[in-house]
């Protein structure tokens, strides 16, 4: 069900709407410069398109190999959302994202359908496989320029690398929308660290591992019951009929070993699981 896709991000510009199709110059200029490929950043650019003059553009910096980060190139392909009296809270962009897909999603369709949003209108333009090195700033504290770098994955380690030389990028508005912060982080911004919905123990978004299974028997798993007669495991089907499914945290709070660690100030915890299946891969 969960997908899980390993991408060896080799920096060859793509042949896809908005993608730079020739190596970048020395300098690259916009009006808006949006730092990430997640779905905020396609959010941000998506919004930010319409409201300019004409003449006027915006540029992504995406250190993956396309649009959707976690969501699509991590294989994270399962919105963990909240509703309030029935209502989904979120709307905005993603409300068009999640009406169309559901709550899983297959992620190579979900990286086109972003990729399609934000290149609507031609005022965005994007630079795949590129990270930023170092942070400019002018001198009253703005950030003035980017020094950016091509990258790649190594295969073996996968382990991220520099993969060609520097070029500068200019722009009016800096947006930081990636799930790193790494443009905050380098321009020294003000931010804070920890889960909204976990209090303030500084320990962040759940770093989740991905795992592409076959062959789950859903009626066999929400079958099964816990030495305590409790129900563990839940599937149930999305809008578009793929299987989606949850469960695992009265595991995790029961079993003793799990508690021990989780209590220990580990950086990482174990939590119970989400699962979702990706219909184009039948996984």
């Amino acid at each position: 069900m969960s997908t899980l896709i390993l991408s060896i991000c080799l920096f060859v510009m793509m042949s896809v709407p908005g993608a730079l199709s020739e190596p970048p110059a020395e300098t690259l200029e916009a009006d808006v410069i949006i730092y990430g490929g997640s779905f905020a950043s396609c959010a941000a650019a998506v919004q930010a398109a319409p409201l300019l003059p004409p003449g006027r553009s915006i540029l992504m910096i995406v250190p993956e190999s396309r649009l959707g980060s976690v969501g699509t190139v991590g294989g994270q392909n399962f919105f963990d959302i909240r509703r309030w009296n029935g209502e989904i809270v979120t709307r905005g962009s993603f409300i068009k994202w999640f009406n169309a897909y559901g709550q899983g999603y297959p992620p190579e369709a979900m990286a086109r359908a972003l990729q399609t949003a934000v290149t609507a209108g031609n005022k965005v333009k994007i630079l795949f496989n590129c990270e930023i090195e170092e942070v400019s700033k002018s001198a009253d504290g703005r950030i003035a320029s980017l020094s950016v770098r091509p990258v790649m994955r190594n295969p073996e380690t996968l382990k991220v690398l520099w993969a060609g030389r520097a070029f500068t990028v200019k722009g009016g508005i800096f947006i930081d929308g990636s799930e790193t912060g790494r443009l905050a982080r380098l321009a020294g911004a003000g931010h804070t660290v920890g889960r909204q919905d976990a209090g303030g123990d500084m320990h962040q978004q759940a770093v989740t591992l991905m795992f592409q299974v076959r062959g789950i028997n859903p009626a066999a798993a929400s079958a099964y019951r816990n030495a305590a007669g409790q129900a563990e495991f839940f599937f149930y089907q999305d809008v578009d009929g793929s299987g989606l499914g949850w469960g695992g945290k009265e595991f995790v709070t029961r079993d003793p070993v799990i508690g021990a660690y989780n209590s220990g100030g580990h950086r990482f915890r174990i939590k119970g699981y989400n699962v979702a299946e990706d219909s184009e891969k039948g996984t």
